[in-house]
């Protein structure tokens, strides 16, 4: 699936809108924040990419576990994921 970048998204934006200050403000931040979303990883995909990583790291002998690989996701989840302000 491609994926549009910010300026694509803007050239598309602008073309297709033609409206007031405050309309295209309030459309604009919407559609930011959907575009973001979407270009966001859940943490089921994630969980998938931090499991093949673990898997082949530990086959070649480069990884030294620190418990289980549930204890192993939870580290490193913790560590990476977005904190709230």
């Amino acid at each position: 699936m491609a994926q549009e970048t910010l300026e694509e998204a803007a050239e598309k934006y602008v073309e297709n809108f033609a409206m007031s200050v405050q309309s295209a403000r309030q459309i604009g931040f919407k559609d930011g924040a959907k575009w973001q979303q979407e270009r966001s990883y859940s943490e089921d995909d994630l969980r998938i990419a931090f499991t093949e990583g673990h898997d082949s790291a530990r086959m070649k002998g480069s990884y030294k576990s620190n418990g289980t690989f549930e204890e192993d996701w939870n580290v490193w989840f913790e560590q990476f994921k977005k904190k709230e302000e």
